[in-house]
């Protein structure tokens, strides 16, 4: 194990120092990654799993994805999927040309301008992270403030009671209600840039 700056924590799951929770609840023991994107030939997933992603209009280029606004990738593996307690997703993104005046969707599960029940959208100044459960009214949201570096590596996890955020080193987190499961959504998970 490697030494860690004093309040953060070595994560074995994330292999790496970490203020995020470090554990894992007890309905979760096994997490590995249902579908990663390197995007290193096409928009294919690279995790063994074989999940399907289908390509509406995003361009792959020297291990980059380009998005023009109108562009998007849906996975429709999680179409109405049991999320379970434990979900995380982690992109790393750029934005190019001019900034969105209103909220835009880098992760999402909703559909034709609806929250969907997870949520990670960026604005002018921040960037939002939320989720819609079982036990909560509405979406249970945060925003913090955009890092101001060319690329953001932002992480949303939903572990051990707490939505958590990452943008680059800002973290943020909020307690959800006890024994809380995602809600189920009708639309796929759509990673876009609108």
């Amino acid at each position: 194990m490697m030494p860690c700056a004093p309040g953060t924590a070595f994560d074995i799951k994330e292999c790496r120092c970490s203020e995020f929770s470090a554990s894992l609840s007890d309905h979760d023991t096994d997490c590995s990654a249902e579908v990663i994107l390197n995007f290193d030939r096409d928009v294919q997933d690279s995790s063994g799993k074989y999940v399907w992603v289908t390509n509406k209009g995003v361009n792959v280029k020297d291990g980059k994805a380009f998005f023009d606004g109108k562009s998007e990738l849906l996975i429709q593996r999680f179409t109405n999927d049991d999320f379970g307690y434990t979900f995380i997703v982690r992109i790393r993104y750029r934005e190019t040309g001019s900034t969105p005046y209103t909220n835009s969707a880098l992760i999402s599960n909703g559909d034709c301008g609806s929250d969907g029940s997870i949520v990670v959208a960026t604005d002018p100044i921040g960037i939002r992270f939320g989720v819609d459960t079982d036990r909560t009214r509405g979406l249970y949201s945060f925003r913090m403030k955009k890092p101001t570096t060319e690329w953001k590596t932002v992480e949303f996890k939903l572990a051990d009671g707490k939505l958590q955020g990452r943008a680059n080193e800002l973290t943020f987190s909020r307690t959800v209600p006890d024994e809380f499961q995602v809600k189920k959504s009708s639309p796929e998970i759509q990673v876009k840039k609108s």
